[in-house]
């Protein structure tokens, strides 16, 4: 299989199992919505915003050593040495972490949510934090070995064990919100000890002496930068909305955003195997190689993305409505589509950061970030106590740009990236097709709405150019070879 039909396999692949994924997130909606309210949707939202914000943080960007090294290193002692000594130092500081959150639950609660009242949720949600930690750590082992699929098969099996321990604590147990947050961390526990024991049977065992760790801190450090930054982006918005009104609006607008995040399925697994490609390539001096990939996955996005915003604007609040109340879909459904258009250029800026990681140019990603950071959290500020949730969903689509834009123009020259455009006219037209045909055609019901606005899209776009031949057989060349063994 060549390289091409690798990352084509991988993140086709991957996306399946992502759908299932983002599945979780939209079911355990309505579980917790309707059986246990709008107000503990929005405390379950926060918690997992707090300690994802917390984890990813405290890991110190240190993943990105474990995919930078590994291409480097020729033997399995010195990637076994580089695993181990990150893992046993994000899961001592990751643990010193939650102590902090389990002590501070009561002022975490109150700054977050508004109310106190929701330490003891904070206090056992905080075991998620080490947790997280190392498996982020783990799931970029797999990146940086280049087995995406495995590890895209280890976090399916997550998923949906993990709704089906909601699904039986919330249906059949009539379990309050600690019993639900009691068994996701169950979840999450039993799968860090699948994945570790997977990752110890490929690399061995021994006890970490964090020799490597001053190496990695050295290259992970401006990484860290941007990751800090870009966590508080994409979660500055609910920790400001619960701060200012509380759980409810945190609620509403989780639900908005997890239908927009949707877009990031066309991102991540492109993400996920770009990195590590990516960084082969470069070392390898084959660097027009990893700008031509750059290239279309940023055309292949595009294509989906574009469509997914127009169509969020045709059917958003009725797709909230079929699994919330009416009150979270009135005011959701007019910040889903402001939100899917910041989303879009997250997704775009995830792919291009693949490239400058790749290059060793953590520090203008960590500053764009930085920047990016501190405008969307002076505009949610300003924004949030005036227009609530759309300021929140207009300060994400602004800061979000801001950054892409920023980052594209200096690729040009840190890079030698050029300038395309993608295609995105005829996208764009192709877009605007669907929405007048599926607009005016008077069907109201989403099972016929939907698949119409697909088939309206694809094909203008096919008619007018914007979709070749050749391109869909380079989609479905991979699947018959990966279905053929």
């Amino acid at each position: 299989m060549t390289l091409k039909d690798k990352i084509v396999s991988d993140t086709l692949f991957a996306t399946v199992i992502k759908i299932g994924e983002k599945a979780r997130g939209i079911l355990f909606i309505p579980l917790i919505t309707l059986y246990l309210g709008a107000n503990a949707y929005g405390v379950y939202a926060q918690l997992i915003v707090v300690t994802r914000l917390l984890a990813g943080t405290f890991e110190l960007g240190l993943h990105s050593a474990v995919i930078r090294y590994f291409q480097s290193y020729d033997y399995v002692s010195e990637r076994r040495e580089l695993y181990v000594d990150v893992l046993g130092f994000i899961l001592v500081l990751s643990t010193l972490v939650a102590g902090g959150m389990f002590v501070f639950a009561e002022r975490i609660s109150q700054l977050t949510l508004n109310d106190a009242t929701y330490a003891d949720v904070y206090r056992l949600g905080a075991l998620l934090i080490p947790i997280n930690s190392a498996l982020i750590i783990a799931e970029n082992y797999y990146r940086a070995k280049r087995r995406i699929k495995s590890y895209s098969l280890l976090n399916g099996l997550k998923t949906y064990l993990s709704m089906v321990a909601v699904g039986y604590v919330v249906l059949f147990q009539s379990g309050t919100l600690t019993d639900l947050v009691l068994y996701l961390v169950l979840t999450e526990l039993s799968f860090f000890l699948l994945i570790q024991g997977d990752v110890f049977r490929h690399l061995g065992v021994q006890f970490p002496r964090f020799r490597t760790i001053p190496k990695s801190l050295r290259y992970s450090l401006p990484v860290m930068a941007g990751q800090i930054s870009g966590n508080f982006l994409t979660r500055a918005d609910r920790l400001l909305l619960g701060y200012f009104i509380g759980p409810f609006a945190v609620g509403a607008y989780t639900v908005a955003y997890k239908f927009a995040n949707q877009i990031l399925l066309f991102s991540r697994p492109l993400s996920n195997s770009f990195f590590p490609e990516f960084s082969n390539l470069w070392e390898n001096n084959k660097r027009e190689d990893a700008r031509s990939y750059l290239h279309a996955g940023t055309r292949y996005f595009l294509t989906l993305a574009v469509p997914s915003v127009v169509g969020f604007t045709l059917v958003g609040e009725r797709l909230i409505a079929l699994i919330s109340t009416s009150e979270v879909a009135s005011e959701g459904g007019l910040a889903l589509p402001i939100i899917a258009i910041g989303v879009s250029f997250w997704g775009l800026t995830h792919l291009y950061s693949c490239l400058y990681y790749a290059a060793e140019l953590t520090k203008p990603v960590s500053y764009i970030r930085i920047i990016g950071a501190g405008v969307n959290i002076l505009l949610n500020v300003l924004l949030i106590p005036i227009f609530g949730l759309v300021g929140a969903a207009v300060t994400t689509a602004v800061s979000y740009f801001c950054i892409f834009t920023v980052m594209w123009w200096y690729s040009r020259n840190m890079l030698g990236m050029d300038n395309r455009r993608y295609r995105i006219h005829k996208i764009g037209f192709a877009s605007i097709g669907m929405y007048s045909v599926v607009s005016t055609s008077g069907f109201d019901g989403l099972l016929i709405v939907i698949p119409l606005a697909v088939v309206c899209y694809f094909l203008v776009l096919f008619l007018i150019g914007g979709l070749t031949r050749s391109e869909i057989e380079s989609l479905v060349r991979p699947i018959r070879s990966v279905w053929a063994s």
